[in-house]
């Protein structure tokens, strides 16, 4: 199950991405996209957004192409297409997404990565060979080395095969990806070929475990962390499937698991230590003759979702704040009068962050009519989970957001300098190609280059420059950590609601 970003902020961010992306008239037609209640065809949409219907086409199949729009066919052949949001945020996730892959197989695997991220949807001849092309410019790969890969990420379930269509039912001249480099000579134009693309649900379902895994190293020590991950393994269940994992055998990860004697002796210890743990990191079945456990994993990440909105409340309105919403969270409901005692605060403090917790939905106050008519209502105070989570998911959109915007920003001041810093890449790179000149003289040519282009005071600007973006870019990456974080939470939420 996935979310979608209905929201004011989540919409601002999906129109934001896409703008940034595919241009200002994807932004444009994403927005009437979003705004419709409903699946809209081809002819509504060309209305709606006043763009001509050649370029409406070209758009369409672009979001298809990278999962952004969905398609229907209705009676009379009726085409109608709808977001699909999701898929918008996690074009801000494909570099980690293919740190993930490196990280598990390979430099190869990571370029058949970045074939299928950067174009969306590729037939396996079209990946293989751009892959191959790719990587003959920097190592020794051979192409059936990346057909082997291929394959090994296929059966790993990194890849997956697309939903079979036909490419005619949005018939367009041009095969577009965000690698434009490949459209033109593509197999992928052929109308009826097999797609493949980048298995999102394994991916995230390794950065979720990766979540879990920093959670367990500091709170416990690496070989808390190593244990913890063999029981995951074992498993082989989606944290975000299900609010807790299969019965996994004590006898099983005995005798698979893979370290020494020592740690395997110390094995039983750590399974104690996690099913005492506040937190209720696993569960524990006992029966005759047989020992099982089961992995908590709504338990686990409904306190990382909780401990990052306290965290997040310390650092945008104030530790106190962070320290109330604690009290309540913990106590699920706590009359307001209690509030100074327990949290051991001056009235005043109580008084102004319970207002602003209210305020904005962090926390929920309700009001119970007095004993008699001449009694005061008497006010309690809870968190809904759903709500608050909601709350933190719609602080990190806007956070997000505003990480682009400010990127951008700095990025457009310094436009100019950035087109002089880029031709001179191109120059020195003519000059070291050519031929003619010895080594001695290349040298003298670049440097004059070098000087004539950019002065010293404008190099410190570019690497300050440079700095600050890579000091955003990492920003937004742990933002999007937290985003993962909200997003399984609001997921078990939901699964809660669906068994009540």
């Amino acid at each position: 199950m996935e979310l979608k970003y209905t929201g004011r902020k989540g919409y601002e961010l999906c129109i934001l991405i896409i703008e940034e992306y595919f241009g200002k008239n994807a932004a444009a037609l994403a927005k009437i996209l979003m705004k419709m209640p409903c699946a809209i065809d081809l002819n509504e949409l060309v209305q709606l957004v006043n763009l001509p219907p050649i370029e409406v086409r070209k758009l369409l199949r672009i979001f298809l192409r990278f999962d952004i729009v969905t398609f229907t066919i209705e009676e009379k052949i009726r085409i109608v297409y709808k977001i699909h949001s999701p898929a918008i945020l996690k074009l801000l996730r494909y570099a980690e997404y293919m740190r993930v892959v490196h990280l598990l197989f390979g430099n190869i695997a990571e370029a058949v990565a970045f074939e299928l991220l950067t174009s969306g949807k590729l037939s396996e001849v079209d990946c293989v060979n751009f892959t191959f092309q790719r990587l003959s410019k920097k190592s020794t790969a051979t192409k059936s080395e990346v057909q082997q890969m291929f394959s090994n990420l296929v059966h790993c379930k990194v890849i997956k095969q697309c939903r079979v269509f036909n490419w005619s039912l949005v018939e367009d001249d041009s095969s577009v990806c965000l690698n434009q480099c490949r459209a033109s000579n593509s197999e992928s134009r052929m109308k009826k070929v097999i797609y493949w693309s980048v298995n999102f649900d394994f991916i995230e379902n390794c950065l979720r475990q990766k979540l879990i895994l920093d959670f367990i190293t500091d709170r416990y020590d690496k070989t808390a962390a190593e244990v913890f991950c063999f029981m995951m393994d074992v498993n082989e269940i989606d944290p975000c499937r299900s609010k807790r994992s299969n019965l996994i055998s004590h006898s099983e990860i005995l005798k698979k698991y893979p370290g020494g004697s020592t740690v395997k002796a110390e094995l039983p210890h750590y399974f104690d230590m996690f099913a005492n743990d506040s937190v209720k990191l696993i569960s524990v079945n006992t029966t005759v003759g047989s020992r099982t456990y089961t992995i908590e994993y709504a338990s686990i990440f409904e306190h990382l979702c909780f401990t990052a909105i306290t965290k997040l409340l310390s650092q945008r309105i104030d530790p106190k704040a962070a320290q109330l919403f604690r009290l309540i969270h913990a106590e699920d409901v706590v009359a307001q009068s209690e509030l100074e005692h327990k949290a051991l605060m001056s009235h005043n403090d109580v008084a102004r962050y319970s207002y602003i917790l209210t305020r904005d939905s962090f926390v929920e106050e309700i009001e119970l009519p007095g004993a008699d008519a001449n009694s005061s209502c008497i006010s309690f105070l809870m968190v809904d989970r759903k709500q608050a989570a909601k709350r933190a998911l719609d602080e990190t959109f806007r956070a997000i957001a505003n990480c682009i915007h400010r990127r951008n920003a700095e990025l457009t001041m310094q436009k100019e300098l950035l087109h002089r810093e880029e031709k001179c890449h191109t120059v020195c790179e003519m000059i070291r190609n050519d031929e003619k000149l010895d080594a001695k003289e290349k040298e003298r040519q670049i440097a004059e280059t070098q000087v004539s282009y950019i002065t010293d005071a404008e190099k410190e600007s570019l690497k300050n420059l440079n700095i600050s973006v890579k000091k955003l870019y990492a920003l937004q990456e742990l933002l999007m950590h937290s985003l993962l974080l909200f997003e399984t939470s609001l997921q078990y939420f939901h699964i809660d609601e669906g068994n009540v």
